[in-house]
């Protein structure tokens, strides 16, 4: 930073050396530069002796020195000394790395992470197409003006926002409530990958799992088939016992007796959710020890989480941690089970996650039994995945004029707004 001294009667300058320059008493006014000196400038003023004053830099402004209060021996009139201090460095201007803001209520200035200057200033904004220019003044007249280009998005464009709470869940419970839906008919669970954050509504609560139960069961079988003890060419026998009702392929293709190969079962089980493949799939497990222990113990929960047998029931919280399983420690879906993300990532297009979000990758397995409706998956943003989800439903079996039951439009807008929600965390819009 420069300081000019403009002295009106007379001035000596130091160097940092203290090299004295001597300027007779009511010399002409002469503009001098002096060098700062930490933060004091040293100046002296000759009259038979010399004298020191201490001049204090580190504040622009005008000052008048009485010479009789320096020394009443040399000056007996009231000679004043009149300094004026001036800055002559412009404002400096830091902007925010925030790059994309929301139109409605845009502040310019919201661009701007600090300005900064030894003198007062004034500052303004203005905006032009999707350059924002600002520009500021201090009080000497030096000016810094810099300009940045912003992208902007719309309330309209993200229906998140009219529900915003200071969390994902509180956000969700917004919709919620404004939907008059009961909390305790809608377990959810949601996991932030980017921040390992976990957000639960009726967290251990069971719900009843319908076909969702078959990813857990194909967890299972792929990380048989990596750890040896079974083939992707292992053949099962289809048998009468078999036989169920729901979604059935198996008789299209096969009679009963004939032997299955186990990467079909698993095709079957994941994509149109083939009730006959899953049950053949529980028997191969059942001969490995109890479901029960073999579906709860592999996935780091009690035994008290879930009801395999009979009941299939379940709880968000175990098919989080069935999602974790799929995930190593870089978030990325492990080598063993690429297939089985494959068979996921086509299930059921445009349905339950998928109704509302038909861009975006996701990887899921739902589930429907009556009234009791449910999806459970890893949704993805940049190719990889993004968070976690799981919603079970509960009494929202009811279809609409369309033909969609209200719990699949529940699930599909729930995960609208959280997908919404987390993309304007991404931009740095809203904080989580």
């Amino acid at each position: 930073m420069k300081w000019i001294i403009m002295i009106l009667y007379f001035l000596n300058v130091l160097s940092s050396k203290a090299t004295y320059v001597s300027v007779p008493l009511h010399s002409k006014i002469t503009p001098l530069k002096c060098d700062k000196v930490s933060e004091e400038l040293v100046c002296s003023l000759s009259k038979v002796d010399e004298i020191e004053i201490g001049i204090d830099t580190s504040v622009a402004g005008r000052f008048v020195y009485n010479l009789r209060d320096i020394d009443e021996r040399l000056f007996t009139s009231q000679d004043r000394l009149y300094v004026e201090i001036i800055d002559d460095s412009a404002p400096v201007i830091t902007l925010s790395e925030k790059k994309t803001f929301i139109k409605e209520g845009f502040d310019p200035y919201e661009c701007v992470a600090s300005i900064e200057d030894d003198s007062e200033f004034v500052y303004e904004t203005y905006l032009q197409d999707n350059t924002v220019t600002i520009v500021a003044t201090d009080i000497y007249g030096n000016m810094s003006t810099i300009s940045t280009d912003v992208e902007f998005i719309t309330e309209s464009e993200y229906e998140v926002m009219a529900y915003l709470g200071d969390d994902v869940l509180e956000t969700i419970e917004n919709y919620l409530v404004a939907e008059n839906l009961s909390l305790d008919n809608i377990g959810i669970g949601i996991k932030d990958i980017k921040t390992n954050q976990y957000y639960y509504q009726n967290e251990h609560k069971q719900y009843i799992a319908g076909s969702s139960m078959k990813l857990p069961l194909s967890v299972l079988i792929y990380n048989g088939i990596n750890e040896g003890k079974f083939t992707p060419s292992l053949t099962l026998e289809y048998k009468e016992s078999h036989v169920t009702n729901g979604t059935t392929v198996v008789p299209l293709y096969h009679t009963i007796g004939d032997r299955i190969r186990l990467d079909t079962l698993l095709r079957y089980t994941l994509v149109p959710s083939d009730n006959i493949a899953a049950n053949m799939l529980f028997d191969l497990l059942a001969r490995q020890g109890s479901l029960q222990k073999q579906m709860t113990s592999f996935f780091g929960v009690t035994e008290e989480e879930i009801a395999v047998v009979n009941s299939n029931k379940i709880t968000v919280h175990y098919m989080i941690r069935v999602l974790e399983e799929l995930l190593d420690s870089n978030n990325l879906v492990k080598e063993k089970y690429k297939q089985l993300e494959s068979h996921i990532l086509s299930a059921y297009n445009g349905r339950y996650l998928k109704r509302n979000l038909s861009n975006v990758k996701i990887a899921h397995k739902c589930g429907f039994y009556n009234s009791n409706i449910n999806d459970t998956g890893i949704v993805y943003k940049n190719g990889v995945p993004r968070y976690l989800i799981s919603i079970y439903t509960q009494s929202y079996g009811k279809k609409d004029a369309s033909n969609v039951t209200y719990a699949e439009r529940y699930i599909a807008k729930i995960n609208q707004l959280v997908y919404e929600y987390y993309e304007l965390v991404d931009l740095g819009l809203i904080d989580d």
